[in-house]
């Protein structure tokens, strides 16, 4: 795992930097990156360097860093950390995972970190499928639903559509723990595909929709609603 600080404020990345080796105590391997300028963080980027989580000091950094950063990579964890509230609109346009206010204490500071770890090992989770007496292994976040159709298993991905020998009992008893939820007698969603809720569908990722059952419709707004408010910042 590669952690990078980005700030031109020297005072505020050598915090950071205390921070993450204070939080290190040999419990979780990653290796930190500092940059000075966002420019040069974003070169590196387009040379197909990775990272997992940066640190955006958004008050001593380029204008649009971390748009263009966002657009490079998808999946990186975006912290932002700034004096004021000012920046949070930004933050939600590149769907940053959290904001630090500074002064940034050490306790708030491994709060975040701590979910960023959980986040970045729940993308990396797999689930094997079992079809024709082969297996194949898809990353748990690249499934947006699995629907159990006269006995036939489909499981739509972000890239794919999959059949599956499983019984859709036993996907759904190891599936419900790893963040889906039934919201239909047939189906089975990822929460963090789903973006909506109307009347009678289910609006996920990639303009998908999902039938959802009158039955099942409280549970799953609650459980929608809590899994958002884990993600607001």
């Amino acid at each position: 795992m590669r952690i990078v600080v980005c700030s031109g404020n020297d005072q505020h990345r050598k915090q950071i930097l205390t921070y993450l080796d204070a939080f290190h105590q040999g419990i979780v391997s990653f290796k930190t990156q500092e940059y000075q300028c966002g420019i040069d963080l974003l070169e590196d980027l387009k040379k197909g360097i990775r990272c997992d989580v940066v640190f955006l000091d958004v008050d001593f950094i380029e204008k649009d860093v971390a748009k263009k950063i966002r657009a490079l990579d998808t999946d990186v964890l975006l912290i932002f950390t700034a004096n004021l509230h000012d920046q949070i609109s930004c933050a939600f346009e590149v769907q940053a995972f959290h904001y630090l206010l500074e002064p940034i204490n050490f306790h708030s500071f491994s709060n975040t970190l701590n979910r960023a770890f959980q986040r970045y090992y729940e993308k990396r989770k797999v689930f094997k499928v079992e079809w024709k007496h082969q297996v194949r292994s898809i990353l748990l976040n690249k499934i947006i639903y699995i629907e159990c159709f006269n006995r036939h298993i489909l499981l739509r991905t972000t890239n794919d559509l999959l059949e599956s020998s499983q019984s859709f009992h036993e996907i759904v008893e190891k599936l419900i723990p790893a963040g889906f939820i039934r919201v239909h007698q047939s189906f089975l969603v990822n929460l963090s595909h789903m973006e909506g809720i109307n009347q009678n569908e289910i609006l996920c990722t990639d303009g998908i929709t999902v039938p959802i059952s009158i039955r099942r419709k409280k549970e799953v707004l609650e459980q929608f609603r809590v899994h958002l408010q884990k993600l607001s910042i």
